[in-house]
C-alpha cells in the first residue's frame, strides 16, 4: 500500500471521528468559532499533508491535477510580476484569449500572490475562504433545519475530501463557491431585516460569479426570484 493510498484512509477515519465526537451535543456546543477552528485547523493539517504528498510522488504541489493549475499559476505571476493594474490584467487575459469567465480566478489570485509570490500563499487563502464559507453555510443552514443538523451539515461538506482537494489545489472552484455561499448569506439577511444593503452585497458578489460561472449567476438570481414571488403568494415575510 503506497504512502498515498494510507492519507486517504487516515483522512476517511478521521473525518468519521470528527463527525462522531460532534454528535450529540447541547445546543451550546454548535457554536460559528468551534466550526471554524475546527475546519481551519483540520484544513490546514490534511491540505498541508496532501500537498507533501503531492510533491513527494510529482515533484510539485498541484495535487496530481497540473494543466489547468499551471496555466493559472504562470500567468497571474505573470501579471503580478509586472504589477500590472486590474484594468492592464484583463487586457492581457483577453489578449492570450482567456474567457470572462475565467477572469474571477485569474483577479483574486492576484492577491494573495501579491502577498507571497508561492501557491502556498493561495493555498492558505483558500482554507480560509473555505473556514468562512463553513460559517456562513452553518447560518443559513440554521434558518432551516436544527443547529445541530446545520453544525454538522457544514462542517461534513467543509472537511470533505473533495473539499480539501480544492483547498489544496490551484483551482478557482474555492473562490467561486464562497461568492455562491456569501450570495446567499446576504440574501437571506436582507429577507429577514429588509436592508438594502444586504440586499446590494448579495447583487455584488452573486455578479461577481459571472467571471467564474455566468450560469451560476443566473440561477442564484432565478432562485432568489422565485423564493421572493413565491413568499409573496403565500403571504409570509420571504
Amino acid at each position: 500500500m503506497s504512502w498515498y493510498n494510507v492519507l486517504n484512509f487516515f483522512t476517511f477515519v478521521s473525518f468519521a471521528f470528527i463527525l462522531w465526537i460532534s454528535s450529540n451535543k447541547s445546543d451550546e456546543y454548535y457554536t460559528r468559532n468551534r466550526l471554524g477552528i475546527t475546519v481551519f485547523v483540520y484544513s490546514f493539517i490534511f491540505v498541508g499533508l496532501y500537498l507533501v504528498m503531492s510533491d513527494y510522488y510529482t515533484g510539485n504541489t498541484f495535487l496530481f491535477s497540473v494543466a489547468d493549475a499551471r496555466t493559472y499559476e504562470r500567468y497571474s505571476l505573470a501579471i503580478v510580476n509586472s504589477d500590472m493594474t486590474i484594468q492592464e490584467a484583463i487586457s492581457f487575459l483577453v489578449k492570450h484569449r482567456f474567457d470572462y469567465d475565467d477572469w474571477g480566478a485569474f483577479i483574486f489570485m492576484l492577491y494573495p500572490y501579491s502577498i507571497i509570490k508561492s501557491k502556498l500563499a493561495l493555498n492558505f487563502a483558500y482554507i480560509t475562504l473555505g473556514t468562512i464559507s463553513s460559517i456562513f453555510l452553518f447560518d443559513i443552514g440554521n434558518r432551516f433545519m436544527l443547529r445541530s443538523y446545520a453544525y454538522l451539515a457544514s462542517l461534513s461538506y467543509s472537511i470533505a475530501s473533495y473539499s480539501l482537494f480544492f483547498y489544496g489545489s490551484h483551482l478557482k472552484e474555492t473562490a467561486m463557491l464562497f461568492f455562491v455561499t456569501i450570495s446567499f448569506f446576504c440574501f437571506f439577511k436582507y429577507m429577514d431585516s429588509r436592508k438594502s444593503s444586504n440586499m446590494l452585497f448579495g447583487i455584488i458578489f452573486s455578479s461577481i460569479l459571472f467571471f467564474f460561472r455566468p450560469v451560476i449567476a443566473v440561477l442564484i438570481w432565478k432562485s432568489i426570484m422565485a423564493s421572493y414571488v413565491l413568499g409573496k403568494k403565500n403571504g409570509s415575510k420571504t
